[in-house]
């Protein structure tokens, strides 16, 4: 009998199709099933991130992230405690919300380096690789960033080749072997998620 929470982890690309498979999810599942915990709230504050050496700031490295603080909360849940954080926003100009997690049977660790720190690939039950090819993932990031977060295109262009896509190669690929389920999202991934809803689905039916 699986007694705790069933703990999936998400990790890919920017802009390869993480946000629109939790949607997903949590729209198939329902909210009294599953809560989400995103690594991209617990992002430094941008005075202790590196900067290159062109003077720009790179959110893409590990070590921009409590990974500790993260780890914790998924842990609290696990538990049977919720956990509330402040959202962390990438645009100045807008208020970030409080998000309050609630203990389910289902647990959703989202963010791009879920698979690379030792201490999440072991708190995770089921980890999910989702894939895109890259000239797709930098249209999705233009749109994502140009409408969300007001960034010029320059500055797209540029942290892409200086920062998205070294830290993707480097900290990401080396991972993506080690997932249990890839999930293909250049266009179509209804396959992926119905597997990983019937991964999902075959350990609920066992929580107590």
């Amino acid at each position: 009998m699986h007694n705790e929470p069933f703990v999936v982890g998400i990790t890919g690309g920017s802009a390869s199709g993480k946000t629109t498979l939790l949607h997903d999810l949590k729209q198939s599942l329902g909210e009294d099933i599953c809560t989400v915990v995103s690594l991209d709230n617990y992002y430094k504050p941008i005075e202790y991130q590196h900067v290159d050496s062109n003077g720009k700031v790179n959110f893409d490295l590990p070590q921009a992230f409590f990974v500790n603080q993260f780890l914790q909360d998924i842990e609290k849940l696990k538990k049977g405690e919720k956990v509330c954080r402040k959202e962390y926003v990438f645009n100045v100009d807008r208020e970030p919300r409080m998000i309050e997690s609630q203990p389910r049977p289902v647990i959703i660790a989202e963010g791009i380096f879920v698979l690379h720190f030792d201490k999440s690939r072991d708190i995770i039950d089921y980890h999910v690789y989702v894939e895109a090819d890259e000239q797709i993932m930098l249209k999705r990031r233009i749109i994502r960033d140009t409408k969300e977060r007001g960034y010029p295109i320059e500055d797209i262009h540029y942290q892409w080749e200086h920062h998205v896509m070294p830290a993707y190669r480097k900290h990401l690929l080396p991972y993506k072997s080690k997932a249990n389920l890839l999930v293909h999202n250049n266009s179509n991934y209804t396959e992926g998620l119905q597997k990983l809803l019937e991964e999902i689905n075959d350990k609920t039916l066992k929580f107590n």
